[in-house]
């Protein structure tokens, strides 16, 4: 009798079929035996020596004779800017309630009048929220009196909207039908004087809500767009913005000058310092005590073992030559040094420039160290040479957009802030190191 648990060729049995089968999978589960948890809770291991074993192996008994910061002592000096100037224009005025983004890159609003007649979807939005805000038996008439031409083929002025098939279709659709809001608009501006009626025949009674509504008009399209008719920042030559702001300190007007601000985010970071203008500080403000917080970025390494990090940023992948020294500097300083660092959060008004005149730190140990600008301290005037000094999150003195003109550029040099004592405070409180 043949046995028939007994295949001679498996390969050829699974690939023909020959003998049928049924997969089943079974799924192991704990079974609690109890209904208290406590001791499961503890986590409790078993070989606590494999535990210090590999703490030695990874570093992590290794220490230095260092503490960390506990506290924190900042004295800053606060000057609120007051002034903006456009490239080579003269320096006007700063509004404060203005963002300053979007004083740097406001331009002209020329997309209206472009070819005539621009922005038709825009101009289609302004006026249908005119057309909503007035009474119902005004909007026909008032629709009239604000209209959209319709394009004539047989006009050489309208050439151009004729050609492209999809204006010419537009306009024909809504020629009649809509308000061009803007047209409004212009009118509006134009005379202190000028009413959204027009030449339409309005009652008495139904004005003031008509003018109401062109008001609201009027500071609804100044909203949206923020248009300058003085000189732009923006230099077409280079494709960037260049400007300046002053901020008045102790001995005049101090210069912030930036001169390659591409769009976007304005930080300080964008600024450099003119050497011609004011070299003082602003107005002392009371001592800041804040507790340091540990520096966190995107793509940080997590400094404990079996920890979930943000996998957007992959720093495995960072290809980096021996020449690229930047991109060195910073994998060293993600992945050995990231957790070495601290942060002292300060809150700040907006539109204002800030200094930091002392900074004074409280470690776990108790010592309370005098912190001082990069190349400043002694270690740096014994291994660098004088005006080799270097250091970063720095203003920078500027020297092609000074008050006196364009000069030639040279190396910049970060700025270098004299030390200082707190409003109040001795000199021996403050220890250096």
């Amino acid at each position: 009798m043949a046995n028939i648990f007994k295949i001679d060729n498996l390969r050829s049995e699974l690939l023909e079929r020959q003998i049928p089968m049924v997969t089943v999978w079974n799924r192991l589960e704990g079974r609690p035996r109890s209904v208290d948890f406590t001791r499961a809770l503890r986590a409790e291991v078993r070989d606590a020596l494999w535990m210090l074993t590999r703490q030695w192996q990874m570093g992590e008994l290794h220490g230095d004779d260092a503490g960390s910061p506990v506290l924190a002592k900042v004295q800053l000096s606060q000057a609120v800017l007051d002034g903006f100037q456009a490239r080579d224009a003269a320096v006007s005025a700063l509004d404060p309630a203005v963002p300053l983004e979007a004083v740097v890159e406001r331009r002209p609003l020329d997309i209206f009048r472009s070819g005539g007649l621009g922005a038709i979807d825009l101009r289609l939005a302004i006026g249908r929220r005119f057309v909503k805000s007035i009474p119902a038996p005004y909007r026909a008439a008032l629709i009239g009196q604000w209209p959209f031409a319709a394009p004539d083929p047989l006009d050489a002025a309208d050439t151009d909207r004729v050609a492209h098939l999809e204006v010419w279709a537009t306009l024909r659709a809504i020629a009649g039908r809509a308000m061009d809001g803007y047209r409004l608009y212009e009118h509006l501006v134009a005379a202190p004087g000028n009413k959204p009626w027009g030449a339409v025949t309005v009652l008495d009674v139904d004005k003031p809500a008509l003018i109401k509504a062109g008001e609201r008009l009027v500071d609804f399209v100044n909203s949206i767009f923020e248009t300058t008719d003085a000189e732009v920042a923006w230099d077409p030559h280079h494709l960037e913005h260049r400007f300046a702001v002053t901020a008045p300190v102790e001995d005049g007007d101090k210069r912030f000058v930036a001169e390659e601000y591409p769009g976007g985010r304005l930080d300080w970071t964008s600024f450099s310092i003119d050497p011609a203008s004011a070299k003082g500080s602003g107005k002392w403000g009371d001592p800041i005590c804040v507790i340091p917080t540990n520096t966190r970025f995107d793509g940080m390494p997590d400094p404990r073992w079996w920890a979930f990090e943000d996998g957007r940023t992959n720093l495995g992948d960072v290809r980096a030559d021996t020449t690229d020294l930047a991109r060195l500097l910073y994998l060293e300083f993600a992945l050995s040094y990231g957790n070495d660092w601290f942060t002292i959060p300060v809150e700040l008004p907006v539109g204002v420039i800030a200094k930091v005149e002392g900074l004074a730190v409280t470690n776990v140990f108790g010592e309370r160290l005098w912190i001082e600008p990069a190349g400043r301290g002694r270690r740096s005037r014994e291994y660098r040479p004088r005006g080799a000094r270097w250091g970063r999150r720095a203003s920078t003195a500027s020297s092609t957009h000074s008050a006196a003109g364009p000069a030639a550029r040279r190396r910049r040099r970060p700025s270098r802030p004299s030390p200082t004592r707190f409003a109040g405070e001795a000199r021996s409180r403050a220890p250096r190191t």
